[in-house]
């Protein structure tokens, strides 16, 4: 993460200013007013329109957990902001805290995996649906930015495995799976390819378990 203060007037026209000092604030005044530009890694886990043209972005953080985030006029057609904010991709945000939600100012960096767009929806789905508040959860944030990678078989069975990796590790990292009991992972045990074939021999089993925690979440 890194931080940067920005006058009032820089607000409309900033994008992803360029920081030399991490994690420390540097503020300009404009008379009594300053605004501190967070800069942060962010999953797009869905959004919902806001007044006549603007939108509210649910942002899965990697320095803050999720966000709730206004990105002012992002409607229009003269939005250059919107082509960075694609509902389940990867991007680079610039924020200013505000008193209930955060302001949306720049985005850059978009990643998105089309060809795995199905299992990363239905997983950012559930992270929206489990994790409340902003909360930092770093290894739960490495396993989303693992899943972007996707995997380079073309076989079914090994696809759904991974995707059954990422559901277990989500899962894990929340407290609704033992994953150690399950495939022999201690809960900070980073994803791994590796685990796909062990994942394969105990397909009923690991299907089991996961639709019991799912169950369990209350979903």
């Amino acid at each position: 993460m890194t931080v940067k203060g920005c006058c009032d007037e820089d607000l409309a026209n900033l994008f992803l200013p360029e920081i030399t000092t991490k994690g420390k604030p540097i503020i300009c005044y404009n008379h009594s007013m300053s605004y501190a530009v967070y800069t942060t890694r962010g999953f797009i886990l869905g959004s919902v329109p806001s007044g006549e043209a603007s939108k509210l972005y649910h942002i899965y953080t990697e320095d803050f957990g999720l966000i709730f985030a206004k990105a002012q006029s992002v409607r229009l057609l003269t939005s250059k902001l919107r082509f960075n904010l694609e509902e389940y991709s990867l991007a680079t945000f610039s924020l200013v805290r505000g008193r209930e939600v955060w302001r949306l100012t720049g985005a850059s960096e978009k990643m998105v995996n089309y060809r795995f767009a199905r299992i990363h929806a239905r997983v950012l789905n559930l992270v929206r649906r489990l994790v409340q508040g902003e909360e930092k959860n770093l290894e739960l944030f490495n396993v989303l930015i693992f899943m972007m990678r996707g995997i380079d078989s073309e076989s079914r069975e090994d696809i759904i495995a991974f995707e059954s990796l990422i559901l277990i590790h989500v899962l894990s990292t929340l407290g609704y799976i033992d994953a150690k009991a399950l495939m022999g992972m201690d809960r900070n045990t980073s994803p791994s390819l590796s685990f796909i074939e062990i994942i394969k021999t105990k397909k009923s089993q690991v299907v089991l378990e996961i639709n019991k925690a799912l169950r369990e979440t209350q979903l």
